[in-house]
């Protein structure tokens, strides 16, 4: 579940800066893929939240926050509008400036914080050894 946020998180990140840097003819459905990204963190949010109540739970849950605020933000900060050619019709458009991902990237790093070990949910140490193979290429 720890995974599968951090996984939806960084997707939503991704795309959310991708999106910032240029004029986008499917703007809408980009749009749309950033809300479903978003939608996405908080059911893995609530998943944690679920299984791991205390602090890992309330930091994915406010990263879950963060997502959705982010995602809401593009889609309002967006210059939409129609767009035609001889045979298409599309709402192309942009983001003026690039959107600040700073609270997001805190929200990430405070739920890694809270499920690392010395966060006590992730048990630490050495990963244990793995006995030698020989190559399947040698001769023997």
């Amino acid at each position: 579940a720890c995974g599968d946020l951090l996984t939806a998180a960084a997707q939503l990140r991704m795309h959310l800066q991708i999106l910032g840097q240029r004029h986008w003819a499917d703007m809408n459905i980009k749009l749309q893929a950033a809300q479903d990204e978003a939608a996405s963190v908080g059911r893995c949010a609530a998943h944690v939240a679920l299984l791991i109540p205390g602090d890992p739970g309330e930091t994915a849950l406010l990263l879950s926050r963060s997502a959705g605020q982010l995602a809401a933000h593009a889609v309002k900060k967006a210059n939409v509008g129609l767009r035609t050619s001889s045979d298409q019709r599309y709402l192309g458009g942009e983001l003026p400036t690039p959107l600040n991902l700073d609270d997001l990237d805190a929200r990430v790093d405070a739920f890694r914080r809270a499920i690392s070990p010395a966060g006590g949910l992730v048990g630490g140490g050495p990963l244990p050894a793995v006995p030698a193979q020989p190559d399947p290429g040698s001769a023997s």
